[in-house]
């Protein structure tokens, strides 16, 4: 994952961090915004989106919009 400039990790460790940071509600508002546009434009991001969202009790993905959002693949 190169040439994002959104200051997210490039690595695929460091944005799987960010994903989790984002269903665990960790994020603030810029930083959920740049990892969800991430997710949106990288189908394969989207997958560890849903995964990583879907082993989440109902309650805690329920908890924001953020939670509730569904990307394509």
């Amino acid at each position: 994952m190169t040439g994002h400039d959104d200051g997210l990790p490039n690595d695929p460790e460091g944005i799987r961090l960010m994903i989790h940071a984002l269903v665990d509600g960790e994020l603030d508002a810029a930083a959920a915004l740049a990892v969800e546009r991430r997710i949106a434009a990288d189908p394969a991001l989207a997958a560890a989106w849903r995964a990583s969202n879907s082993r989440r009790p109902p309650s805690r993905r329920s908890r924001s919009g953020v939670r509730r959002r569904r990307y394509q693949d």
